[in-house]
């Protein structure tokens, strides 16, 4: 989606300047968009970062041949389990990107995609620590002002898979109560409250 003026798969950052401190979560709703195609992460408003430092000013090229300029570049939370390092800050933008392989590099992570979600799960555990809907052909992860991700449970997501089991790792491994109310829901969803998660319950 986005490549830089030099064509290199990673941008260098080179800091100026004193380091800035602010609070994170200053939006009530933002909302991150997963590129494959990005060289770097990129954030649209400063208030986002929960620390930054002026940089070397970066020229992007864009997808219509023009080019803006990254001025700052910084550390973004995004929840307990997601931070983002060395995001650039670009006054000109109007949506904020998360540059799928150095997520996937950094966090150890890997990506599951459908025809209308991308989950993010922790590769060893397959403990889903992100959510992202599809929007408008593109996969937009929601954070909240508390730093928690907005998603919705979609019914056919359990179209092939009915194993309650396995949908309890993929769910972040919830309690029983949680799984109980959702085997109660969907019918077809089978549920053993008598099952033993050696995650949660380690011997």
């Amino acid at each position: 989606m986005i490549h830089n003026s030099k064509g290199k798969e990673h941008t260098v950052i080179n800091a100026m300047g004193e380091t800035s401190k602010q609070n994170p979560g200053k939006e009530d709703k933002s909302f991150w968009i997963l590129d494959t195609g990005a060289t770097d992460h990129i954030a649209c408003s400063i208030s986002l970062f929960i620390s930054y430092h002026k940089i070397k000013s970066v020229r992007v090229k864009l997808p219509n041949n023009q080019y803006v300029y990254a001025t700052h570049a910084g550390t973004v939370f995004l929840s307990k389990n997601i931070t983002l390092h060395n995001v650039l800050y670009i006054l000109d933008f109007t949506l904020n990107i998360i540059y799928v392989q150095r997520l996937l590099s950094s966090l150890n992570c890997q990506l599951v995609f459908t025809h209308n979600i991308c989950q993010i799960q922790e590769k060893n555990s397959l403990r889903m620590i992100g959510q992202a809907e599809i929007q408008n052909g593109l996969y937009h992860l929601y954070v909240d002002e508390e730093n928690n991700f907005v998603y919705t449970l979609h019914v056919d997501y359990f179209d092939t898979v009915n194993n309650l089991d396995v949908w309890h790792c993929r769910m972040g491994h919830p309690s029983n109560r949680i799984l109980d109310c959702l085997a109660k829901q969907y019918s077809d969803i089978h549920y053993n409250d008598k099952n033993i998660c050696a995650l949660c319950h380690p011997a």
